[in-house]
């Protein structure tokens, strides 16, 4: 009887209190994260608040800093070479425009034929020494999949990693070419096209796909780049002049903030050309 007298008192209303328990429980299971090596558990707010802070910088929406991150994936095939001027000249003219402006620009630039080669790494657009015949020669085959798809490997690791006030708030690629990809081996076009997507969709990158001897929309949509980003042009002095001018302006574009799809007047004088000279 004394048994059934101490239960009563003292043990039942605890069953009462776990609800309560099981709240609290959870709510604090919430604010951990389990560390996959070592299975130790760390309190995660800081992170958590770094990790939300990262995304929405990345979303565009940091207005601490007016950084654009530029980054040309440029074609050094040999079917470019009787254009090594044209576009050794048409790369330096946008560097030129861009470096006596107010806001800073990072520039990126992969050179690629039957391999991609970096030839600068993120570095202030005014500091950006002029692109040489030395540094641009025209050689081999094709991989275009390969440069890009390391070239956006290699952004988005830095982004990941960096202070939340450092993310560029604006990125933009620029992807010139004059023939089909026959040559890479690191990635593949679907690989490259699910990276894409989740750049443009998620963290608003804009891509810019310009491209002569093939149908550059078409070749776009395969890497994930909407047919309103994608340029023809003819592949000859007036034809690159007008890539670069293009170029140039859609880059103007993209470090204001605007873009692309809503102003078209970045792309005009390419696309009149290309129509009023295709045969």
């Amino acid at each position: 009887m004394l048994l059934y007298h101490a239960t009563s008192r003292y043990v039942y209303p605890l069953f009462r209190l776990i609800p309560l328990f099981l709240i609290l429980f959870f709510n604090f299971r919430r604010q951990l994260r389990i560390d996959p090596f070592s299975r130790n558990l760390r309190y995660n707010s800081a992170v958590i608040k770094k990790q939300q802070d990262r995304t929405a910088i990345r979303k565009g929406n940091n207005m601490k800093n007016d950084l654009t991150e530029l980054v040309f994936i440029l074609d050094m095939s040999g079917s470019m070479e009787h254009l090594t001027d044209d576009t050794v000249g048409g790369f330096n003219s946008v560097l030129k425009e861009h470096a006596d402006k107010e806001s800073e620009v990072l520039v990126t630039t992969y050179l690629f034929n039957n391999d991609s080669r970096m030839l600068h790494d993120r570095i202030p657009i005014r500091n950006v020494q002029p692109l040489t015949s030395a540094d641009y020669r025209a050689a081999g085959c094709t991989a275009l999949i390969d440069a890009l798809g390391e070239a956006i490997r290699h952004i988005v690791s830095i982004h990941r990693y960096a202070r939340p006030e450092d993310v560029p708030a604006h990125t933009v690629f620029v992807i010139t070419t004059d023939g089909m990809e026959n040559a890479s081996h690191r990635f593949s076009a679907s690989e490259v096209r699910r990276m894409v997507k989740h750049e443009q969709e998620k963290y608003g990158w804009e891509f810019v796909f310009l491209a002569a001897n093939i149908d550059a929309v078409e070749t776009a949509e395969l890497y994930g780049i909407g047919r309103d980003r994608a340029v023809n042009y003819m592949p000859d002095s007036i034809g690159t002049a007008n890539v670069y001018e293009t170029v140039s302006k859609a880059v103007r574009s993209v470090r204001v903030g605007r873009p692309l799809c809503e102003d078209a007047s970045w792309r005009e004088n390419a696309d009149r050309d290309f129509q009023k000279r295709r045969k």
